[in-house]
């Protein structure tokens, strides 16, 4: 199953981006280097420890049960797993007979899961019996997707294949399928910031793109990097840190299936990590958590923040803490378009979301599809070697334009340094009186009140004007919250225009995320009109 955008394709051989190795040839030099680097899992339910070698060889052999299954080149296989030995072994074992990946989040429910099989047209599925509080074993795939099978780990139900059976029928005497650098790799479902999830392809080599990319801005050294990951498996960024990196670049890969704070800090202390990631909300958590002054994260080079909007105050109270972040802007089509560089100062990194990666170009365009200058607003166009090769659902192929720029529906403004700085998204864009106000800048103000520990800005139907702006908070302290009045006086103070003042506040224990930390807000939106407002 190749890429589908094949002029594009030829652009990135000729420009020297693509080559003829697939993600299965890097790692079967990487289990020959370093097939004795540790894998680990830290989990409430299930930990386990391993090595890349043995990953490998346990996903060898579950590609031979798989192969009797009648599965082959180019069939989706769709794994609702956390983050888990058992993840990575089934990685290996569909990039060994050529199958594409279909990571999905793992607290999806069945009504999600049902759309994106559907759509994906997956031959098998595999997911846990149970993971935390959630019980996956009354979900029956098979009987609402004929030919569908279920594989699960741990007590199968009725209906589905053990996990731990298939491997014991495990052997490597199949035949080893060719696999072409331009062959769909991953099939990748957006996380749901708005209804309608899109099925995206990568393949081989954009991906393997991707990898050069942020070696290359973060300066990362083969074979000798530690990764503490919070990433879920189901997710593009997950699956890079988690799988592709350690399997690639023979980084040594400890992986998380819930979020601790405490435990991410006693895992980069014990495990002297270099590297670590993820949404703003696991930044947060690692700098307001008491056990940080204790710590001893000195190994820690760098702590990559995305997946949402970053405050400027968060990349600087992590500096003020010893710690180098940076905020990077991406998306499941493209996953790494911007982000700092090593020698970037902190300015860059806290208010701006960095520079266009290795063979990334960006214009941003007016309404009309005109280039706008430097400093000018405008939708953020992007094209590059690691951008995805179309989607899924052919009704989504208007997101690219004749010449395979992609729209990312968020607007941005490049500045002279060539340092890009995402606003808003288009559809974020609360327009009061005619008058076009950024929920970004409204979220970038609240997150400066010391009583807030997370914001966001959504419009509100106004009957007089249009729209309004409705603030929702989560409260550092519950028995200390924020009111109306003194959100009103801070942004008076702050200086903005009378008009950008929330006119309505929601106090709310969370704000609904994706796992990757995107906060949905669709799902705020909902809340609002469930009041009649």
């Amino acid at each position: 199953m190749r890429g589908t955008r094949t002029a594009l394709t030829q652009r990135w051989y000729d420009e020297g981006f693509y080559g003829s190795e697939t993600v299965r040839d890097r790692i079967d030099r990487a289990v020959e280097r370093w097939g004795d680097r540790p894998v680990v899992v830290w989990s409430w339910f299930r930990s386990g420890e391993t090595t890349l070698g043995e990953m490998h060889r346990r996903g060898v052999r579950l590609a031979g049960a798989l192969h009797d299954l009648g599965l082959g080149s180019g069939d989706v296989v769709a794994a609702q797993m956390p983050n888990w030995i058992e993840a990575g072994v089934l990685y290996h074992a569909c990039v060994e007979l050529g199958l594409v990946v279909l990571p999905i989040i793992h607290v999806y429910g069945r009504t999600e899961v049902d759309h994106i099989l559907r759509s994906s047209g997956a031959k098998a599925m595999v997911s846990p019996a149970v993971w935390g509080g959630i019980d996956y074993s009354d979900r029956d795939y098979p009987a609402r997707h004929a030919g569908l099978t279920w594989i699960v780990v741990g007590e199968p139900p009725a209906g589905a294949r053990s996990f731990e059976d298939m491997e014991a029928r495990g052997h490597d005497r199949f035949p080893r399928p060719a696999v072409h650098p331009d062959d769909v790799h991953v099939t990748n479902y957006t996380s749901g910031t708005t209804a309608e999830p899109k099925g995206v392809l990568h393949s081989h080599n954009s991906l393997l793109a991707e990898i050069r990319a942020q070696v290359q801005s973060t300066d990362d050294v083969e074979g000798c990097e530690i990764m503490v990951s919070p990433n879920p498996a189901g997710h593009i960024a997950g699956l890079i840190s988690n799988f592709l990196f350690a399997a690639v670049m023979g980084q040594k890969i400890v992986m998380m299936d819930g979020w601790d704070p405490a435990a991410c800090l006693e895992l980069i202390e014990s495990h002297r990590a270099t590297k670590a990631g993820g949404a703003p909300f696991f930044l947060n958590g690692l700098l307001d958590h008491p056990d940080l002054a204790t710590r001893d994260l000195s190994s820690l080079r760098l702590f990559g923040c995305g997946g949402a909007g970053v405050p400027a105050s968060l990349i600087e109270k992590a500096a003020a803490n010893g710690i180098f972040s940076f905020r990077s802007y991406g998306s499941t089509e493209h996953p790494s378009i911007t982000q700092a560089f090593m020698a970037d100062p902190v300015e860059w990194r806290a208010r701006t979301d960095g520079r266009a990666q290795l063979g990334v170009r960006l214009k941003i365009v007016d309404a009309g599809g005109a280039e706008v200058p430097p400093g000018t607003p405008g939708e953020v166009l992007t094209i590059g070697p690691d951008l995805c090769v179309g989607y899924r659902d052919e009704v989504h192929n208007g997101a690219f334009d004749d010449d395979g720029w992609y729209h990312t529906g968020d607007i941005g403004v490049l500045d002279a340094n060539g340092c890009l700085t995402i606003t808003d998204r288009i559809k974020d864009i609360i327009i009061r009186g005619g008058e076009n106000i950024s929920a970004r800048e409204i979220e970038d103000v609240l997150a400066t009140h010391p009583k807030v520990m997370e914001a966001a800005a959504v419009a509100t139907p106004d009957p007089r004007y249009g729209e309004r702006v409705c603030a929702f908070v989560v409260v550092r302290n519950e028995r200390d919250p924020l009111t109306f009045d003194e959100m009103t006086a801070h942004f008076r103070g702050a200086g903005l225009a009378k008009q950008k003042i929330p006119e309505r506040l929601e106090l709310v224990a969370e704000l609904p995320r994706t796992l990757a930390g995107k906060v949905q807000k669709f799902r705020l939106r909902d809340q609002l009109l469930a009041k009649g407002e």
